[in-house]
């Protein structure tokens, strides 16, 4: 398994390197010790030493106890990219969601979904959605720069752990990342959300998480058999039903209704 080495600093150090991050980023890129590191040395600072961790672990394992890892990995990515990052809640395992924050002036749209020419789009890059830019350039220009083995981790996990926390973000509630906790919580149901991501709108997403944080509450479990029915009965309705212009209660209601044919069946 791949090591990764996060630089340990102090509070007030973390701050100045946050304070000063975009006016010095680009000078320090090629830099072998790092950019973060040379920076704060330049400027006087000390890194206390180096943490090593599992590179997977950083920001996605498929297994069941780190789903709580991934939901909080998924939601401090989707503050950075919405510019809503808290420092208090930085972590060393989270180190790389500094990277986010460079790339805001990439996210033309908030939600990802909107395709646009970008006139300073690198080489090898392609007109793509403004958050799968946002998340490339994470990946290609600073991950990768840090340390290689991060590119296996952002070819296929930053995506998707950003497009769930999108997709779930819910600010009417107390908590608005609640939705994107319980997509993380069941292995059952985070395989068949993030596997359809690509084709639900916001809407559906929260309805059917919903429906799960519903019946979780009532003391039920919906288990794999039931979530791959829903999700290929969403896909199947979904040309006829208009699902991206529904309301979450309405597509909320329509998963109630199917679940009451699906239990008949049984």
């Amino acid at each position: 398994m791949v090591k990764v080495k996060i630089p340990i600093v102090s509070q007030e150090d973390l701050d100045f390197f946050i304070a000063s991050i975009p006016k010095n980023v680009d000078h320090y890129l090629n830099n072998d010790k790092g950019w973060a590191v040379s920076f704060l040395e330049d400027n006087g600072r000390k890194v206390r030493g180096y943490m090593e961790v599992e590179a997977v672990d950083l920001i996605y394992t498929s297994r069941n106890e780190q789903n709580e890892n991934d939901a909080n990995n998924a939601i401090a990515l989707h503050k950075a990219l919405s510019g809503k990052f808290d420092n208090a809640e930085m972590s060393a395992g989270a180190f790389w969601t500094f990277y986010a924050l460079h790339h805001l002036e990439y996210l033309n749209r908030r939600s990802g979904l909107a395709k646009y020419k970008d006139k300073s789009a690198v080489e090898g890059e392609e007109d793509i959605n403004s958050t799968s830019k946002a998340v490339n350039r994470i990946r290609t220009k600073y991950c990768v720069k840090w340390d290689p083995s991060m590119k296996e981790l952002g070819d296929c996990l930053l995506p998707i752990l950003y497009r769930v926390a999108d997709l779930t973000y819910d600010p009417g509630r107390e908590d608005p990342y609640e939705l994107t906790r319980l997509a993380f919580k069941n292995s059952d149901i985070k395989l068949r959300i993030t596997q359809t991501l690509a084709f639900f709108s916001k809407s559906v997403v929260v309805g059917i998480l919903t429906y799960v944080y519903e019946r979780n509450k009532a003391g039920y479990s919906v288990g794999s058999a039931e979530a791959q029915a829903i999700c290929a009965h969403i896909n199947a309705v979904s040309g006829n039903l208009r699902i991206d212009t529904m309301t979450s209660d309405e597509v909320y209601d329509l998963i109630v209704k199917f679940k009451e044919w699906y239990d008949k069946q049984k």
